[in-house]
């Protein structure tokens, strides 16, 4: 039991969008959205107020591999 639990607690990862720790979600290029927030950002619509903060929030992915990327390319 004791085992089932650690694991649970190292599978927690932080929310990229709401920063709660959360064990169920999706992995995005090395990023974690919770199932919660994923729903919430498919749900949204251009307009609304929380559609400009996810992409804000997602901005921090693509910013993150751009630099993977510089990284690894030789110059």
């Amino acid at each position: 039991m004791k085992q089932l639990l650690n694991e649970n607690i190292i599978r927690s990862k932080d929310c990229l969008i709401c920063s709660a720790p959360k064990d169920k979600g999706i992995h995005l290029a090395g990023a974690f959205i919770c199932d919660e927030c994923e729903r919430n950002i498919v749900q949204a619509e251009v307009g609304e107020r929380r559609y400009a903060i996810y992409i804000d929030r997602l901005k921090k992915v693509r910013n993150e591999l751009c630099e993977r990327i510089d990284e690894e390319v030789p110059r």
